[in-house]
């Protein structure tokens, strides 16, 4: 995949995660504890933006076979729970919601490229 087509989806992917983000904030939270969310998005999009193309900044795509270390299913492994425990994080301390972003990025970068006839290395 080409780095517009990883920013496009880190995008549209960084959106999704927003929605439900804030849905948990306004719904639950908010009343609970008077969390908000402002214009926290247009800090995460950019974050979310560059991760989506770190891994071809570490590695970079001179050759299809470019996907090492960095490109890795171990490595999509460790952001899906890096990932997954920031976002939890989060949703009680807003400034890690920043840090889920760029993880949230990065995975899908290789989710994607898990997609394509290359697919990841094991680890």
């Amino acid at each position: 995949m080409n780095n517009r087509e990883h920013v496009f989806i880190g995008i549209i992917i960084f959106f999704v995660y927003n929605f439900f983000n804030n849905t948990i904030i306004n719904a639950i939270l908010h009343p609970l504890v008077g969390i908000s969310i402002g214009t926290m998005w247009l800090y995460g999009v950019i974050l979310s933006v560059i991760g989506s193309g770190m891994p071809d900044v570490i590695e970079p795509a001179y050759n299809w076979t470019h996907r090492s270390r960095f490109h890795s299913k171990k490595i999509l492994r460790f952001s899906a729970g890096i990932f997954s425990i920031t976002a939890i994080i989060g949703l009680f301390i807003p400034g890690i919601f920043y840090i889920s972003c760029f993880f949230l990025g990065y995975m899908f970068h290789l989710l994607a490229d898990s997609l394509t006839k290359v697919g990841l290395p094991d680890d």
